[in-house]
């Protein structure tokens, strides 16, 4: 019976299809929209679809009235939820004709993270509302509900099975750059860096590759033949399901070490290689993923038992400021067996041998836990990396503890 009635057409009073749903009497719903950034967006603007009976205000009996849409942006949806997390309100009046699409939010600058969109009719008759639909965008994927108050939500593929309608949100924005870190790269008397970069993304991915001394200075290793000079910097496009290889030159004498960062406004993902070749053994290599986040707290294990020797390479993202860094050296009971501070300049870098800083880690397993010094509120600049050396010469990535 219900199917029959909506593929009738003309317009359907909400009330009437969820009464139908429901076996009740229900007064008037919200559409309600779900979705997730997994990156900063900027510029986000929010716009609604008022075509093919998707949200069509239904006007009682008598002369045309305005109609007024509310909708409401927040970060938070459910018992508690108060005034503190609604990000953005606007009400909208519509009077006949209606419009076939309006924009409700424009130049919004909106974090990682789940947001809520709220849409409802408040005068000029009841809505009939639904969406559902696929990722509507790069790093955003959206899911929906049907509020139905007093009763709660149906999930929207169930109320779209019973209607047979689609998105009427369109969400658009620019995705923020995203650093990726290896806050690891040596290269020379015997060492290199391998890239391996692979684009996620569902179109071609620009990026910028930039290396780092300890210092926070650019770090000139990348050699490419075409050029005939090394660089510290380099910007290329990978296709779509594309990945390339970059190599350090290799080729110096003198060991160089630092970090690495990609930039890239496109989902990207890879992992650095670090390879060292000794005359006379096998070449030994270990790879490292690109990290995609920072931090203000990490934990890293370390053996330095039995000839094993695990060294530790420490990064400050931070642009502009120096950091502290507190190391709390724990042994395999989880007794703690030495503090002490580290600095790092802005852009900074420190890779160093736990056994040789940390001297109370010697002999010992445990764990070592780095905190950012400062402010809770402070943002987290700090990245990590761990290789766990063999007597034999040979190593292997060791993974740090969030």
């Amino acid at each position: 019976m219900l199917a029959a009635l909506l593929l009738t057409g003309g317009v359907l009073d909400a009330e009437t299809v969820l009464s139908v749903c429901c076996e009740s009497a229900l007064p008037r719903s919200e559409a309600v929209a779900s979705w997730t950034f997994s990156r900063p967006f900027s510029s986000v603007s929010i716009s609604v679809s008022f075509a093919n009976g998707n949200l069509i205000p239904v006007i009682p009996p008598g002369p045309p009235a305005p109609a007024q849409l509310t909708a409401y942006l927040t970060n938070s949806l459910g018992p508690g939820t108060t005034s503190a997390n609604e990000i953005a309100r606007t009400d909208i009046t519509l009077t006949n004709p209606y419009p076939t699409t309006a924009t409700l939010f424009s130049g919004l600058n909106l974090p990682a993270g789940t947001y809520f969109l709220v849409v409802g009719g408040t005068t000029g008759g009841q809505w009939l509302t639904s969406q559902t639909g696929p990722a509507i965008a790069s790093g955003v994927g959206f899911i929906g509900a049907y509020r139905i108050p007093g009763l709660g939500y149906i999930p929207a593929r169930v109320f779209s099975k019973l209607t047979g309608e689609y998105p009427i949100f369109q969400i658009t924005g620019t995705p923020d750059p995203v650093p990726y870190i290896l806050s690891q790269i040596v290269d020379g008397s015997g060492w290199k860096t391998t890239f391996i970069l692979a684009n996620l993304d569902s179109v071609p991915a620009h990026f910028t590759l930039r290396f780092w001394s300890d210092r926070g200075d650019p770090l000139p290793l990348l050699s490419l033949a075409a050029i005939g000079n090394q660089l510290s910097e380099f910007s290329n496009t990978i296709p779509v399901g594309g990945v390339q290889f970059i190599e350090t030159a290799g080729s110096a004498t003198e060991l160089s070490q630092g970090w690495a960062e990609l930039i890239s406004s496109n989902r990207m993902g890879g992992a650095g290689i670090f390879r060292q070749q000794v005359s006379g053994r096998p070449d030994f290599e270990a790879s490292v993923p690109l990290a995609t986040a920072v931090n203000a707290t990490l934990s890293m294990p370390f053996d330095n038992t039995n000839g094993f020797v695990t060294g530790v390479a420490l990064v400050n993202t931070d642009t502009r400021v120096a950091g502290k860094i507190e190391a709390r050296v724990r042994d395999e009971s989880g007794v703690e067996i030495f503090v002490t501070l580290l600095d790092l300049p802005a852009r900074g870098h420190l890779a160093f041998a736990t056994s040789d800083l940390l001297k109370a880690s010697a002999g010992h397993p445990g764990v070592i836990d780095f905190r950012q010094f400062g402010s809770s509120t402070d943002p987290p600049t700090m990245a990590i990396l761990g290789l766990r050396f063999n007597p034999s010469g040979a190593f292997a990535s060791v993974t740090p503890l969030f």
